[in-house]
Formats: C-alpha cells, sequence, structure tokens
C-alpha cells in the first residue's frame, strides 16, 4: 500500500504545475495562509456552535437557529480548507505522502464522512 501511495506522489511529483506551485514564490505561501486561515473559520464556527449546544454562550438564542446561522460560513470554510489542503498535496506530493500526520488526518477524515 505504501508503494503505492508512493508511486502516485512521485507520479504527481512529475507534473510541471506541482514543481512550479512549490517552487512559487508567493503563491505557495499564500495558499498556505489560506488553509490555515479557513480551518481557523471552520473550527472556529463549531466552536461556537458547540458552546451554544453545551448553553455557555449565547444562552438567548435558539440552539437550531445559531446553528443554521453558522452552518454555511463554516461550510464554506470546511470547502475552502479542503481545496487549499489538496493544492499543498499537489505541491510537494512525496514529502506529504509520507507524512504519518497527514495520514492520520486523512484516516479522521473518512471517519468523520
Amino acid at each position: 500500500m505504501n508503494q503505492l501511495v508512493y508511486n502516485f506522489a512521485v507520479w504527481l511529483d512529475s507534473h510541471a504545475w506541482s514543481t512550479g506551485l512549490h517552487e512559487s514564490y508567493y503563491v505557495y505561501n499564500w495558499i498556505e495562509t489560506t488553509h490555515v486561515l479557513t480551518l481557523m473559520l471552520s473550527l472556529g464556527m463549531l466552536f461556537l456552535i458547540d458552546l451554544r449546544m453545551l448553553g455557555f454562550a449565547f444562552p438567548g438564542i435558539p440552539a437550531s437557529q445559531f446553528a443554521k446561522r453558522l452552518n454555511l460560513p463554516m461550510l464554506i470554510g470546511f470547502s475552502i480548507m479542503f481545496a487549499t489542503g489538496l493544492l499543498l498535496f499537489y505541491a510537494i506530493p512525496v514529502r506529504s505522502s509520507q507524512s504519518i500526520w497527514l495520514r492520520i488526518k486523512l484516516v479522521l477524515l473518512v471517519i468523520a464522512a
């Protein structure tokens, strides 16, 4: 299995777009920054919804209305975070594919889905 993932990563790394994205002075940094900021947006909205469900924050607002209002920003943040994560993997596929942290993250994403 590891050899299959490694071969796929080497194939991705052979693309000119992958190399160009990784060696770009600004684009890679902007993608990484966007990834982290949308991670904070998505998890921040989820954290606020959880605090409301537990009754620790915004007790005057109905929980269903609060969750409905924050659902869209949370999903937009998650979608952008997911897309930028794919771009970050595409930029450095060999190093990323061998990272235990990325593998744990992907397993948790599959479990969450």
